[in-house]
């Protein structure tokens, strides 16, 4: 008879070495893996914020030259009112005038935006609604999301400040902490949700040359 050869397998030794090795590998990859996945996340974000800031200045040229008018007859009626010569009925009516003219006015000097993904709406620095006219909400936000293929992916929040957009961030919903943002773009993930975000970290100093990547 033929002896058999006898079939050596791994030693208990050998198994707990790969399994160590295979430990140290995922230790090693996965964070690694997890960043670049969040980099991903981050950089498309940017890219986002940079597409609605440009609709959202191109928005604010427009409304500048639409409210230019109602702006101008703000300032005569403020020259009414600190006009010592004027009576205190022309300084009512002229105040009077000025909330009208003013209730016509969509963006303000200090103006913040806000698109939940479903509807946007003018709002304060913590994203309270302003609750401005409804249909200039509409107008307003049909304008930025145009230029989005998918708006309903997406929050984002816009600082505006005399015609001008100063930053805007942006995220795939209200939880999401991979933020991103323009002009000032952003490269590690955010301790804040987007509502409390501080925008004036996204934003430019002043000399600073806007980023075009």
């Amino acid at each position: 008879f033929m002896k058999r050869k006898n079939k050596k397998g791994f030693t208990l030794m050998e198994l707990i070495i790969v399994i160590a090795i295979i430990g140290i590998l995922t230790a090693i990859l996965i964070p690694t893996w997890h960043y670049f996945i969040m980099q991903g996340r981050i950089k498309s974000q940017n890219n986002s914020s940079r597409v609605i800031f440009n609709a959202a200045q191109t928005e604010c040229i427009r409304y500048k030259f639409k409210d230019r008018e109602l702006n101008a007859d703000i300032k005569r009626q403020q020259d009414i009112i600190n006009n010592p010569s004027e009576d205190a009925t022309a300084k009512a009516d002229a105040s009077a005038k000025i909330l009208a003219d003013q209730a016509k006015l969509y963006i303000d000097a200090d103006f913040y935006f806000y698109w939940d993904g479903e509807k946007g709406y003018a709002c304060d620095v913590n994203c309270t609604d302003l609750a401005k006219d409804a249909d200039l909400n509409a107008e307003f936000t049909k304008a930025l999301n145009k230029t989005m293929d998918t708006p309903d992916k997406v929050v984002y929040k816009i600082h505006i400040k005399d015609y001008k957009v100063q930053s805007v961030v942006c995220a795939l919903n209200e939880n999401d902490r991979s933020i991103g943002s323009y002009p000032v773009q952003r490269h590690e993930r955010s301790d804040e949700k987007i509502k409390s975000f501080d925008m004036s970290v996204a934003e430019l100093s002043e000399g600073t040359p806007e980023a075009t990547t």
